[in-house]
This record gives C-alpha cells, structure tokens and sequence, in this order.
C-alpha cells in the first residue's frame, strides 16, 4: 500500500476513496479500498490506497484521537509512505478540543512518511494529483 487515508466519518472516506479509484486528468486512478473501522487483518496485496473509515467525530476526543492514531499505525504497517488525515472542516472544533489537530500533532511525531490534511476545498483536485503522481512513480 502506498497511501493511506485516516476519515473521521463513513462520508467523507467514501468521497476520497472514490476520487483515488477514478483518477482524474487521464489517468487512471488507484487501486483503493475502503475499511470500516479498524481493519483486524492485512490489507489485499492489490491495494495501493487504503482509506481507513472512523466514527471518530462523534465520540470523545480522547478516543477519537486514540482511533486515528491506531489507523496510522496499521496503515504504517501496510508499507504506507504517504498519510491523509481527512477530517470535516466545519464539524473539526468540539467543545472538548479540536480532535484533528490532536491526531496530526501526534501522528507528525510518530512517522516518518509525510502525512497531510488538505483543506476540505482543494480535496478532490489534490487526491486526484496524488494518484496520478503515484501511477508515474513518484514518491
């Protein structure tokens, strides 16, 4: 696997999984699949991206910080080398903390592959640059 995608809802990582799988610009996308919750076992040796898909926006930050953290490890140990963390934008701020920014600023220390969180606008244009980009080869 060479991308991996923490969502915090079914939603949203239904929306990029399908934007890596179509591609965009001519070229064809990625093989993707999506999990629901926490995969319990390896991933398809087909798979190059996986989006790992949370209902990390509607519990307590702790946990939902704790989740996506667990998401990062499992996709690390898929061979991932990139790492979205894609996150709602207008639902990010909670009472009890804002859990994306939790979850990135953990996720940073933790691994060396480059991890990112496009903005909620540009998120179509840039998963669609990232799959072309991977189908050249480039890392």
């Amino acid at each position: 696997m060479l991308l991996g995608v923490i969502a915090d809802d079914f939603t949203g990582a239904s929306d990029i999984a399908n934007t890596l799988a179509k591609g965009g610009g001519g070229t064809a996308g990625l093989k993707t699949v999506q999990f629901l919750g926490l995969p319990g076992k390896p991933a398809p040796d087909h798979c190059e991206a996986g989006v790992v898909s949370l209902k990390s926006r509607s519990i307590p930050a702790a946990e939902a910080v704790a989740q996506s953290l667990a998401a990062l490890d499992w996709l690390l140990a898929q061979g991932c080398r990139q790492i979205v963390f894609k996150y709602c934008s207008t639902f990010d701020s909670t009472p009890d903390g804002r859990r994306s920014t939790g979850c990135w600023r953990r996720a940073a220390g933790r691994s060396s592959s480059n991890i990112a969180r496009p903005s909620i606008r540009r998120r179509t244009a840039t998963s669609a640059r990232w799959a072309r980009r991977w189908r050249r080869g480039w890392a």
